[in-house]
C-alpha cells in the first residue's frame, strides 16, 4: 500500500480525469489537502495508542495539527498584572523600577491545548493574523492571555453564537493531557506524580525497582523525578556554569543540565562529578558513612540534629528526642550495682527518661551495658567507674555512628528550586518505603527560604501601631499529620 503526504500526490491517484481534464482543479485539490491532514491526525492518534503500550514509549502529552479555539465576549476578563522581578522597587506609581504594568486580556484556557500551543492564527490557510506564545499570547495555570484584546482586532472576525459574540481561532500543534499516564500505568501503583515527562520518569523509576528489585539508581530517580532536579547522569566534567535569569544551567562534557533559576550549584567549573551526585542545593542526599570513617569530616555541614520520633520508636517512649551536634558532659551513677551512663538530650522530658531507663534495662538484660561498651580499658574488669568513662560526648556522632553508620539516607531538599511542574515531595509520601535498598531507611529535611519585609511609615502621618502576641515556639514542634505526608519514617533533620 502506497503512503503519500502530498497533495497533487493523492489527486493522481484518483485518476487522470481528475488530476488533467477536471475543470475545478483548485477546488479538488483543496478537498484532497483535507482529507490528507484528517488522515494525519488519525495517524498521529493511533501513533500515541501504540506507544501508551510501553511505559518508555508513552508520551505524556498528545498533540494535533490544528485546534479550534473558540473566544466568547461573555467570558473575557481583563487582567492587570505587574511586572516586576528580584531587586525591583516598589513606588507609589505602582511599577516596579519604572516598568509599567502589563495589561491582558484572559479567557478560560480550553482543555484541547491546557499543556501548551505556541502559535495561534485567525485562519488554517492564508492566516492573517499569526500570534507567537510569549509574545502575543501566553497560558497561565487555567486562563489564555492576550496582549491586545481579539475583539478589538480586525484581523479576527467576530460572528454571532448562541451567548453573544465570538472568535474563531486555530491553534498549532497544540498539546493537552488525556491523562495516557495514569490510565495506562499509574492507576496500578494508585499514584499520581505530577505530569509530562517528570511524571513519566517517577512512575518508571518505581517500576524499575518493583521489577528490578530496590536500588540506589531507582531511589535517585524517583527523588530527581518529583522534584524536577536532575543529578550527574555518568563520570563528566564541568565546563560551564550560566545563569540567565530564567534558568541555571550547569554544563558538562557529556549533558547539558537545567535547573531552576533560584538555585545554587554545587560544583565548580573543571570539577569531575559522578553518577548520582547532587549538582545544585535543591536536592542533597547524604548516606553516612562507615564506623571507621572520620565522622567530623564525613558529616554535612548542614547537619545540625537528627529528631527521633515515632516512625522510629514507635510508641516506646511516647514522644521525640533530638541528638544534636554539639559536646555535652556525661553523667556517671550507679544502679543496683551496674554503672550507668547517660548525658543531656532535648525534646521531650518524658521520653528522654523512658529511653535512658529503657537503654540501661537492656543492657544490665544483655549482660552488657551502655558503660560497658564506653569502658575506655583495654582489659576492662568489674564496672568501669567514671574515671574510665568519657567526660563529654558528642549526641550526633554517637547516633551515627552507632545506630545509622551505612544504612541511613538524608535527604535535604529545598522546595524552592524545584522545577515548575514538579510534583514535589509530598509524592514521596509511602513509596518511597518500598524503593529505597531494604537495608536502609532515610529522613527527609525541608529547607524553607527566609523571607524578609519591612514596613516604612510616614512620620507626617497619625498610623499607630498595634502588638499582638504570638504563640510561644517550643523547643520541639511536633506536627504528625504534616510529617505523615512527607516522611516514610516521621523523623525529623535539622
Amino acid at each position: 500500500m502506497k503512503r503519500t503526504n502530498s497533495p497533487k500526490e493523492l489527486l493522481r491517484l484518483l485518476g487522470s480525469f481528475w488530476s488533467e481534464i477536471f475543470s475545478d482543479h483548485a477546488c479538488l485539490l483543496s478537498l484532497c489537502r483535507g482529507r490528507l491532514q484528517l488522515a494525519q491526525e488519525e495517524d498521529i492518534e493511533i501513533d500515541y495508542l501504540i506507544n501508551a503500550i510501553g511505559r518508555h514509549t508513552l508520551k505524556p502529552y498528545r498533540s494535533r495539527q490544528w485546534t479550534e479555539i473558540r473566544l466568547k465576549l461573555s467570558e473575557r476578563n481583563r487582567e492587570v498584572r505587574p511586572i516586576y522581578g528580584e531587586g525591583f522597587i516598589y513606588d507609589s506609581t505602582i511599577t516596579y523600577a519604572g516598568v509599567s504594568p502589563a495589561s491582558y486580556h484572559s479567557w478560560p484556557l480550553p482543555k484541547e491545548c491546557n499543556r501548551g500551543c505556541p502559535i495561534i492564527c485567525n485562519r488554517i490557510l492564508d492566516a492573517s493574523a499569526v500570534l507567537v506564545n510569549g509574545i502575543d499570547f501566553s497560558i497561565d495555570k487555567n486562563a489564555l492571555l492576550f496582549t491586545r484584546d481579539p475583539f478589538t482586532d480586525p484581523r479576527f472576525e467576530a460572528y454571532d453564537g448562541p451567548d453573544g459574540p465570538e472568535i474563531r481561532l486555530w491553534g498549532w500543534q497544540c498539546e493537552y493531557d488525556k491523562d495516557d499516564l495514569y490510565r495506562q500505568w499509574g492507576y496500578i501503583l494508585d499514584r499520581r506524580f505530577g505530569e509530562g515527562e517528570l511524571a513519566k520518569a517517577a512512575t518508571n523509576a518505581v517500576y524499575d525497582s518493583l521489577i528490578g528489585g530496590s536500588t540506589k539508581i531507582a531511589a535517585l530517580s524517583l527523588i530527581s523525578s518529583v522534584c524536577g532536579v536532575p543529578f550527574a547522569e555518568g563520570n563528566e566534567t564541568v565546563e560551564q556554569i550560566i545563569n540567565d535569569n530564567n534558568y541555571l544551567w550547569i554544563i558538562t562534557d557529556k549533558n547539558s543540565y537545567k535547573f531552576n533559576a533560584n538555585n545554587s550549584p554545587l560544583v565548580s567549573i573543571n570539577e569531575k562529578i559522578n553518577t548520582g551526585q547532587s549538582l545544585v542545593d535543591a536536592v542533597q542526599i547524604t548516606e553516612l558513612p562507615q564506623p571507621q570513617s572520620p565522622l567530623s569530616e564525613e558529616k554535612p555541614e548542614w547537619l545540625k540534629s537528627i529528631t527521633l520520633g515515632r516512625g522510629f520508636c514507635g510508641d516506646l517512649f511516647g514522644g521525640e528526642i533530638t541528638f544534636r551536634d554539639e559536646t555535652v558532659y556525661t553523667r556517671i551513677t550507679q544502679d543496683n550495682g551496674y554503672t550507668r551512663i547517660e548525658w543531656d538530650l532535648h525534646g521531650d522530658q518524658e521520653a528522654i527518661k523512658k529511653f535512658w531507663d529503657e537503654v540501661h534495662r537492656r543492657g544490665v538484660t544483655a549482660g552488657k551495658t551502655l558503660a560497658h561498651f564506653l569502658d575506655t580499658r583495654e582489659n576492662p574488669q568489674g564496672e568501669p567507674t567514671k574515671e574510665n568513662l568519657p567526660a563529654t560526648i558528642n549526641p550526633l556522632l554517637f547516633l551515627i555512628k552507632n545506630l545509622f553508620y551505612a544504612n541511613l539516607w538524608i535527604i535535604r531538599v529545598r522546595p524552592a528550586g524545584f522545577s515548575k511542574n514538579a510534583a514535589g515531595i509530598a509524592a514521596l509520601n509511602s513509596i518511597l518505603r518500598s524503593i529505597i535498598p531494604p537495608h536502609t531507611t532515610c529522613l527527609i529535611m525541608i529547607v524553607l527560604d527566609n523571607f524578609v519585609t519591612s514596613l516604612e511609615f510616614n512620620p507626617n502621618t497619625n498610623d499607630d501601631i498595634s502588638r499582638f502576641t504570638f504563640l510561644k515556639l517550643t523547643d520541639t514542634l511536633n506536627i504528625p499529620a504534616f510529617s505523615d505526608k512527607i516522611s516514610c519514617t516521621h523523623g525529623t533533620v535539622c
